[in-house]
Formats: C-alpha cells, sequence, structure tokens
C-alpha cells in the first residue's frame, strides 16, 4: 500500500467534497421528517454548506480578477499527479 501522502487538503476541495456528500445524501430521499427539531438541523446544514460555498466564491470571484481562474477539481488532479510523479520518481 502507499502511505498517506496525501496530509493536507485544501478547505475549497474540502467544501465541495461536503457538498457532493450532502447532495448524495438527500438526492433520492423519497421521506422528510416532520420533526420540527430534526427539519430544522438538516436545513442548517444545508444552509451552512451553502454560505461556505458562497463565501469561497465570492473570496474566489475576487480572485480571478487578479488571477486565472481557480479550479478546485483541477487543483486537486495537479496535487494528485506531482504526489504520483514523487512516487514513481522513487
Amino acid at each position: 500500500t502507499f502511505p498517506n501522502y496525501r496530509q493536507v487538503i485544501p478547505e475549497d476541495y474540502q467544501l465541495l467534497l461536503k457538498r457532493i456528500q450532502n447532495y448524495r445524501l438527500h438526492k433520492n430521499r423519497k421521506q422528510i421528517s416532520l420533526n420540527e427539531a430534526k427539519r430544522w438541523k438538516e436545513y442548517q446544514t444545508e444552509k451552512d454548506l451553502d454560505e461556505a460555498a458562497e463565501r469561497l466564491l465570492s473570496e474566489d470571484h475576487e480572485l480571478k480578477k487578479k488571477a486565472k481562474e481557480k479550479d478546485p477539481v483541477l487543483v486537486e488532479a495537479v496535487s494528485i499527479a506531482a504526489d504520483y510523479a514523487d512516487i514513481l520518481s522513487k
């Protein structure tokens, strides 16, 4: 097995993974809870993820004006490729 080279995952990629996980969790749901406290907690979780994504997107939008477009998936792919090249060189 490979040692764990990927110790630090960028914040924007972590957020993307959380949003994907949340989407997959809720997309095929055929029932929702009528318990107000439980439903409110679900709503708050979704809202927090959306707000965090908006914050990152607005920050990213400002950076785009100054630099090239930043794609979290592309950045992660480049990091993985660099780690893979490092493994192969050993």
